[in-house]
């Protein structure tokens, strides 16, 4: 007959019971999950920058929330899978050309569009994952990097579609009734376009953030850290290596699909010249700065790589080294920003491989446990 020994917690494993020793009961600090607590806290930043910032800062804001979609989508697939898509330029270009063509043909209401961004991304990762889902390694970046290629060719030529050289003007963008090309107006609330814009997307920002986290705990989730970690391993699971590989894909096509529709809406102008390979090394700086796997990694690793130029603009005349204007031996704002792109990259690489936001929770945890010392402190 075996004895059992009392639990310092209470009912439930709950950690309130007193201990053994003293006899006194312990402090419970209420803390929520952690996807939970995170997303509470992007929702209340985005808050705080929609009721305090100013237009400048909207602007900055709504660039940062529009490329960590696409991020998002990156660092899904690079993440788990191991695979870097250095094509996503193309996904997003083909969100941004379709967005434009059905609002301005068709011109319903701008989420139709965007609906049929991401449709049209979904069916064109659907026919490039047979494909990309069979290669690792250097030679799915050499797909990739292909893809960008061909799909900047193809907005270049296609000119029912994307405008050609000339490209697309968006001159109005509807929304259940307002304009957000302008002052969006709902009865008789007026909302500067700014705001409403950044409203919009902050919304479907948050609803990939949720999306992709509640993926990646999923089964699938689970199966594509398995896959990235070895396709023998998978296999042996019963786990189909190229099937897995080929849904992260297609996911990670929808999202910059998005992430490209908005884009045209934002800057009501899309020209083939923005979908460069210059956009998709940036992408790829936004997942490794912020850490590959981390769906909020990308959200802060966007924030920080898109609005850098804008800081280093404002602070130009009080850095040493850097010349505003044509005249002067110094570094332009532009040099300066990219130095710093590169030394921060360093930085995160040396100090914290998996980027900022494991070093974020880190320093989270370390707060929360002091905090969790002093109330103990208190107590006593």
């Amino acid at each position: 007959m075996s004895s059992s020994t009392p639990s310092p917690e209470g009912p439930g494993g709950d950690n309130t019971g007193a201990t053994p020793s003293t006899g006194k009961r312990r402090t419970r600090i209420p803390r929520p999950p952690a996807r939970t607590a995170k997303l509470i806290a992007l929702i209340a930043i985005l808050f705080a920058v929609a009721v305090h910032g100013p237009g400048e800062v909207m602007t900055v804001a709504t660039t940062a929330a529009i490329f960590g979609i696409a991020g998002i989508g990156l660092t899904v697939l690079a993440g788990p899978t191991r695979i870097v898509n250095l094509g996503s330029s193309c996904f997003i270009g083909v969100g941004a050309f379709t967005t434009a063509y059905v609002n301005n043909v068709y011109a319903p209401n701008f989420l139709i569009s965007l609906s049929a961004a991401a449709a049209v991304c979904l069916v064109l990762g659907w026919a490039v994952a047979p494909i990309a889902s069979r290669l690792a390694g250097v030679y799915i970046a050499v797909i990739t990097v292909g893809l960008a290629f061909l799909g900047q060719h193809v907005f270049r030529i296609a000119d029912g579609w994307t405008g050609g050289t000339v490209g697309v003007l968006l001159t109005d963008i509807p929304f259940f009734g307002a304009n957000l090309a302008g002052p969006a107006q709902f009865g008789n609330l007026v909302i500067e376009r700014s705001l409403a814009y950044f409203l919009l997307c902050s919304v479907v920002l948050a609803l990939c953030v949720i999306a992709s986290t509640r993926l990646l705990d999923s089964r699938i989730g689970r199966a594509l850290h398995v896959v990235g970690t070895s396709s023998i391993t998978a296999r042996s699971f019963g786990i189909n290596p190229a099937r897995y590989r080929g849904t992260a894909l297609v996911f990670s096509a929808v999202l910059c699909g998005l992430a490209g529709g908005l884009l045209a809406g934002q800057q009501s102008f899309v020209s083939w010249e923005q979908f460069d390979m210059l956009m998709s090394v940036d992408l790829i700086a936004v997942i490794v700065l912020g850490g590959m796997g981390s769906v909020y990694g990308a959200v802060i690793g966007a924030a920080v790589l898109y609005s850098l130029p804008q800081i280093v603009e404002a602070l130009a005349p009080y850095l040493p080294y850097v010349t505003v204007g044509p005249s002067g031996n110094g570094l332009s704002p532009e040099q300066f920003t990219a130095v710093v792109y590169g030394a921060a990259l360093v930085v995160v690489m040396v100090l914290e491989p998996r980027g900022l936001a494991t070093l974020a929770s880190r320093i989270a945890e370390r707060i929360r446990t002091r905090a969790v010392l002093i109330r103990k402190e208190t107590n006593r």
